[in-house]
């Protein structure tokens, strides 16, 4: 969260994403030829000459017919326009002053005084003559700039946190010890399982853009909230359909963007509508997380679609998901419904939990007895070979992820499912909900020390 916030805002494919990555210095919106590619607000901190601030990347405002998607860019649009402190109107020097950007100046001064009047694709002294015509939108003196190739953007900025320092603070300063690093949340599903509405649902607001057509969401759209105290960043994700039939290149770009982000994230939430079975694009989701280590808790949403519900409902959906979803077995299971905002918020609740499991640590002694209980409940059997296992110790070498080594003699071949039988044991004992855990094995050569006597014994 920062003091300021600064809109970019104009028509389709005047480069608006493109100057919000160079301002930011980071390729965080999808930038492609196609008019219409940003949808919803993009929010990132842009920090200039020890000032920070937020920038605000938004749809283009060309509403040319009754389309449900078009009609939300123009309210997230006018939104950002309201609360921003500044606004960044962007015009293109190749095209020209339009009959639209007539129409956008009016409605912009009628929202919002701090005005920037940029020229981009300014990229040669020819084209900066004829940005003279832009002074007809009485939006005051046309800046200059290239946002492809970043000419022009240092003196932009300039001009920016100057404009900011004029205007006072009405926010209450936060002081710096108590921010806290966000917890990371991503939504992740196929398309058409709620994920924008499961995220307007616990902002309390039209925050994302949310329609019954599939991929309204591209890219990944970031959202700061803080709940019970705690700063929470949600990331809002394009659907994740079958490979065959990913024709889009904004798409391409988008399941891109959320492979790079996966690891940056702190817990992924697997959204399924539960009306539908388990698909094996699900399956594949599961995994695509479990790779990546991240927390996840799979939600399963639409619940108010679920006819003859019992008490036994539940307990048959949480078989079936757990049987179908073998990568993510160890998640929790919340059933929610964005509709009716039933037991949204408990997802934050949930990924509150499973962050604070995400640093468990098992103490030395607690993880020797632990082994010992182990070796009682179930003594290890030989994988390959004719010799048997022979455990020596167990301890917890890092967390974030919970990341454990197993020493045994270097002779013998530990059967997967053993590594297997101790993360369940992990979990029964300690908890780790939700939470990726590992287990390493370091084989030691014993043919001149002293083996440990490691015997089973009651704890």
């Amino acid at each position: 969260m920062t003091d300021y916030s600064v809109a970019i805002v104009g028509r389709a494919n005047v480069g608006k994403s493109t100057l919000f990555n160079k301002l930011i210095n980071q390729q965080h919106a999808l930038v492609s030829p196609i008019a219409g590619t940003t949808r919803d607000r993009l929010e990132a901190t842009c920090s200039w000459q020890g000032l920070d601030f937020t920038l605000i990347d938004t749809g283009g405002f060309d509403i040319i017919k009754s389309d449900p998607i078009e009609e939300q860019i123009l309210v997230q649009t006018t939104k950002a326009i309201k609360e921003a402190d500044l606004v960044i109107f962007l015009v293109d020097t190749n095209s020209g002053l339009m009959p639209l950007d007539k129409d956008f100046a009016i409605f912009l001064k009628k929202h919002n005084k701090n005005i920037l009047l940029v020229a981009n694709k300014a990229d040669t002294l020819r084209k900066r003559d004829l940005i003279a015509n832009f002074y007809q939108l009485g939006c005051g003196e046309p800046i200059p700039i290239s946002a492809a190739s970043g000419s022009g953007s240092g003196d932009l900025l300039d001009l920016i946190t100057a404009n900011l320092k004029k205007i006072k603070i009405k926010k209450k300063i936060v002081p710096e010890a108590i921010v806290s690093k966000p917890i990371k949340i991503i939504f992740l599903g196929q398309p058409n399982v709620g994920k924008s509405s499961l995220i307007n649902a616990i902002l309390n607001e039209e925050r994302v853009i949310a329609t019954p057509i599939p991929h309204t969401t591209r890219g990944v759209q970031t959202i700061d909230f803080k709940y019970k105290g705690k700063n929470f960043q949600l990331l809002d994700s394009a659907g994740l359909r079958r490979r065959h039939k990913k024709s889009e290149l904004i798409e391409k770009f988008s399941i891109e963007q959320i492979k790079t982000l996966l690891p940056q994230t702190d817990i992924a939430l697997l959204i399924i509508d539960v009306n539908q079975n388990i698909s094996v694009q699900d399956k594949k989701i599961s995994k695509l997380i479990s790779d990546h280590n991240v927390n996840v808790i799979i939600v399963a949403n639409k619940w108010d679609l679920v006819p003859d519900k019992d008490e036994n409902t539940i307990n048959k959906y949480v078989d079936y998901f757990s049987d179908n979803l073998a990568a993510t077995k160890y998640a929790p299971i919340i059933f929610t419904s964005a509709l009716e905002k039933q037991r949204v918020r408990k997802i934050l609740d949930i990924a509150l939990t499973t962050y604070q499991e995400r640093f468990r640590r098992i103490d030395d002694n607690a993880a020797d007895k632990f082994l010992k209980w182990c070796i009682k409940k179930s003594f290890p059997k030989k994988s390959k070979g004719v010799k048997q296992p022979y455990l020596i110790d167990f301890k917890q070498v890092a967390t974030d992820p919970p990341r454990f080594k197993l020493r045994k003699d270097a002779k013998s071949v530990l059967a997967p499912a053993y590594i297997k039988f101790l993360i369940k044991m992990l979990r029964e004992k300690f908890g780790f909900l939700g939470t990726p855990v590992k287990i390493e094995i370091e084989g030691v050569d014993l043919s001149h020390k002293h083996k440990k006597n490691i015997k089973p014994e009651k704890i």
